[in-house]
């Protein structure tokens, strides 16, 4: 039989270790090389995208952006920088539960005097400690779930969690006192964050495990192994639920071996009985029997053999998983921004197009408030976003001046063109000369044009701060990233130019109907010339003529009548123009003034939404650019093998060496079942079967016990008189006769009346010996034991079960902290009944949650839980394995007992 590594030499590990370091040290200078470059893109990439920022760094995507790539940078230099200030040794990290033996396991490591392991009080160790061992440095670390003892859990924990992330290998420690769901949380979320390779070590604390001459009894063997191989299928149960399959579990009694490998002077506790087992067995045979040395064999073998990718297989990997994080993070961003700037461009910015037109580009005064340094910003979106926006070239506003424009100049179109065609009806009619003046003011109401221009401006101004703001308001609404929309003003008098209207109108009507006058009084009926008044009441010359004056006199009148008529509606279609003209001029001036507001305005409410939407396009595009060429420096990282299935490779080759025909190797290389049929010291052929009593077994417990649970008992009813319970019972039973509900509901109080014996509930974590500690009762009564009362390592009681103890029926319910939530709801729901309770705990007391023990002891009003603290007995069970063993030093193991009754009152 093979017993791992018996032979290893010094020299061995020290070479496994240095050659480790002096691999990993050329590996790590390649890996610096690549992260540097990578470095250096993250720092151009951020330091780019602010620079092509519009709006600076203090928010929104681009300040995202940014931040992300140099919240990356710092990750990877981090990263990079720890790992190469623990480069120079290899690092071995001690992680686990407060009192599973982490400080005494690395004493044996580094074959230290024992001075840092615990006297016996919970949370020991309250600093991260490392310890030089040959080329390796091990990290002792604060333990977790603790009660706090010195310092607050938070704190502790904190500390242990930080040195997990320089480890090289992580050595997470469990002990046979059970394993806490809380512990495999906690380890999730430690380990697996930094992907490093682990090994579970578990401490089986009963003293005379593996101690072939103390245990010479075959089948009291193969009970203490398959206690420990319970605790091992559970962690590994626990561990692949959490995600951590393929984790070696090297069984380890570390106070063993720390007793083999301790140097002199010893400075740690149980000195006594160090030296009566060195002296009794040797260390040789002491290091063999704690499992140590085939700890040491596992890790020497993957040093060796794996060295580069256990130790930087983790960097690589977390490097990945940092390049990962923010091509995840990028995603978001991307997709973000792609939908912000969706949201800007149909919502907003066409909604604007709209409203002011689509500015072609060929007309530069209204792509002029689009420019920016020579960048048309419209075109330039258009182009990142892969087409144009639909939008009519004559906008809403635009549109609805033309409208309201023709429908209030329209009344006062036909009003002017009346009254011009009047005057110069009643021109011609009187035969007078009419000024181009006196019909200008005959023909248009200057006031009344300037009041409708300004009407229909002012409507205008108003259309569009109502359109505005509620295109902001609801696209602010979705992206929360726009300013608040500009101000819109066009108020009379503070933007038109109506005088300026008036004067162009008055000059072009003096320019049109300067021959008005002329064409009404002149030349239309003297065809020979000669001189005829220009004024009021033309009339004939003379009064008389021949009769060759009268007749040419008569055809004369009959042409110059024609020619009046000709010349009136010469007149009438002139002024009719003129009229249209004047009006057309006016409309087409207020258009203008419109036009140029709409320009002006356009600038501030358009371009900024412009600019957002741009950035936002720049910066998908960056999200898009920079995840292209994450995945090419994501590849370049050299990828390993998973740490975690090279040391589970390791241990199966190593496990196949040494028992190669065996279908149990693995539990008989590391939990050390192969000491069931070593010849030393046994005596009784496998099954034999005894309830033999160790020489420190107390005979008078069961007494003592009684007698307090009875003194109790005593104080509370000493006021109450024999047969009180079953009068108030009767009495209630009576008033509720006709409640079915209530009946029922006193029916286990009945029950209870009736049989009328006392029910003691044992209560505790699982795994805290509370069916061991009836079933020793039951043996020491001298009754049966039931076959239902099984006794396992891993949670075994899922239900509440009742037995028989003379008088008393003991009640054994599941344990709390199992994992398993309906265990501890089971617990918690059959306690109320008890006339007393036993609270067990294990040696390291109060651990993880301590909500269930509080709601046994102070009860719950919302529950209906009533408090037991005044009927509760702590125990503090399997007090063999406290730290110091009670057969070799009995006086010492009283002091340590008496500490921990302090610490549990303290708790």
């Amino acid at each position: 039989m093979r017993h791992g590594s018996d032979n290893l030499s010094e020299d061995r590990l020290g070479h496994a270790t240095r050659s480790a370091v002096e691999k990993s040290a050329r590996e790590m200078a390649k890996i610096t090389t690549r992260i540097g470059r990578l470095t250096d893109l993250l720092h151009d990439g951020a330091a780019s995208a602010r620079a092509s920022s519009r709006h600076g760094v203090d928010d929104g995507p681009t300040a995202r952006f940014a931040r992300q790539l140099d919240l990356t940078r710092d990750k990877v230099a981090e990263l990079v920088e720890r790992q190469s200030q623990t480069l120079h040794t290899f690092n071995i990290v001690l992680f686990g539960r407060t009192g599973s033996g982490k400080s005494t396991l690395i004493s044996a490591m580094t074959r230290g005097d024992g001075a840092s392991v615990s006297q016996g009080e919970s949370d020991w160790t309250t600093q991260v400690k490392p310890t030089h061992w040959r080329s390796c440095e091990i990290y002792d670390t604060p333990g977790i779930n603790g009660w706090g003892r010195t310092e607050s859990r938070s704190n502790l924990e904190e500390r242990a969690r930080a040195a997990v992330e320089i480890a090289d290998f992580v050595v997470v420690c469990f002990d046979s006192q059970s394993q806490q769901a809380d512990e495999f949380r906690k380890l999730a979320a430690w380990v697996q964050t930094y992907r490093k390779p682990l090994i579970a070590v578990l401490n089986p604390r009963n003293a005379v495990w593996r101690v072939c001459p103390r245990v010479p009894i075959g089948s009291a063997r193969a009970n203490l192994s398959r206690a420990v191989r319970e605790h091992a299928g559970n962690i590994r149960d626990e561990l692949a639920k959490i995600g951590l399959s393929g984790v070696p579990v090297v069984a380890v009694n570390s106070k063993r071996a720390l007793f083999a490998r301790a140097s002199m002077p010893f400075l740690g506790p149980d000195e006594v009985s160090l030296h009566k087992q060195r002296t009794q067995f040797g260390v040789e045979q002491l290091e063999q029997w704690s499992g140590f040395p085939r700890l040491e064999e596992l890790l020497v073998a993957a040093i060796s053999e794996h060295a580069v990718p256990l130790r930087l297989g983790a960097l690589n990997d977390q490097l990945r998983g940092v390049l990962g994080e923010l091509d995840h993070a990028l995603a978001e961003i991307g997709d973000e921004t792609n939908r912000a700037a969706v949201t800007l461009e149909h919502d907003l910015i066409r909604s604007m197009l709209r409203l002011f037109g689509y500015p072609p580009r060929h007309d530069a005064e209204r792509r002029r408030p689009f420019l920016r340094g020579g960048t048309d910003l419209l075109a330039e979106l258009e182009r990142r976003r892969g087409g144009t926006f639909q939008a009519p070239v004559e906008g809403e506003f635009r549109q609805l001046i033309h409208q309201r424009l023709d429908v209030e100049l329209g009344t006062l179109r036909s009003r002017s063109l009346h009254n011009a065609e009047e005057c110069v009806v009643a021109s011609f009619d009187r035969r007078t000369n009419t000024t181009a003046e006196a019909v200008t003011r005959a023909s248009f109401d200057q006031k009344a044009m300037k009041r409708a221009a300004e009407k229909v401006l002012n409507e205008g101004s108003e259309f569009l701060s109502k359109r505005v703001e509620l295109a902001h308001r609801d696209v602010r609404l979705d992206i929360k990233v726009l300013a608040h929309a500009a101000a819109l003003r066009g108020n009379a008098g503070s933007g038109w130019k109506y005088s300026a209207w008036a004067i162009r109108a008055g000059g072009v009507l003096a320019g049109t109907l300067a021959t008005l006058g002329v064409l009404a009084a002149t030349n239309f009926w003297n065809p020979l010339g000669w001189a005829a008044a220009v004024g009021a009441g033309v009339g004939l010359i003379a009064s008389a003529a021949s009769a060759l004056l009268g007749w040419l006199g008569g055809r004369a009148r009959k042409k110059a009548e024609s020619q009046r008529l000709a010349a009136r509606g010469q007149a009438l279609a002139q002024v009719r123009r003129s009229v249209h003209q004047v009006y057309d001029g006016f409309r087409d001036e207020v258009l203008s003034e419109a036009h140029r507001y709409a320009v002006d305005a356009s600038g501030p409410l358009v371009r900024p939404p412009i600019e957002q939407a741009l950035d936002l396009r720049v910066i998908e595009k960056h999200c898009t650019t920079w995840r292209a060429e994450l995945r090419g420096l994501t590849a370049s990282l050299s990828r390993t093998k998973n740490p975690q299935h090279l040391l589970s490779a390791t241990a199966r080759t190593l496990e196949l060496q040494a028992y190669p025909n065996s279908p149990n190797r693995s539990q008989l290389q590391w939990l050390g079942e192969d000491w069931i049929n070593d010849p030393n010291g046994l005596k009784q052929a496998r099954g034999s079967s005894g309830t033999g009593r160790t020489t420190a077994y107390d005979p008078d417990l069961v007494t003592r016990l009684f007698g307090g649970i009875r003194q109790v008992f005593d104080q509370v009813f000493e006021d109450l008189k024999p047969g009180t319970g079953r009068a108030w019972l009767d009495g209630a039973l009576a008033r509720c006769a006709g409640d079915p509900e209530a009946i029922e509901a006193l029916g286990e109080l009945t029950a209870m009346a009736e049989d009328g014996r006392p029910r003691i509930h044992l209560v505790g974590d699982y795994n805290a010996g509370k069916s061991s500690f009836i079933k020793r009762l039951l043996i020491d009564a001298g009754s049966p034991v039931p076959e239902s009362l099984e006794i396992r390592a891993d949670p075994t009681t899922d239900r509440v079960r009742e037995y028989d103890w003379g008088g008393v029926r003991l009640i054994d319910s599941p344990g709390f902290q199992s994992g398993e939530a309906s265990h501890a709801e089971r617990a918690l729901r059959a306690f109320p009944d008890a006339s007393a309770i036993i609270y067990l705990f294990q040696p390291n007391l109060v651990l993880g949650d301590d909500g269930d023990v509080l709601t046994v002891l102070r009860g719950d009003k919302n529950r209906g839980l009533a408090p037991k603290l005044q009927r509760t007995f702590f125990v503090i069970n399997r007090s063999d394995e406290l730290g110091v063993d009670p057969e070799t030093d009995p006086k010492a193991y009283a002091q340590l007992a008496s500490r921990k009754r302090t610490e549990l009152s303290l708790a």
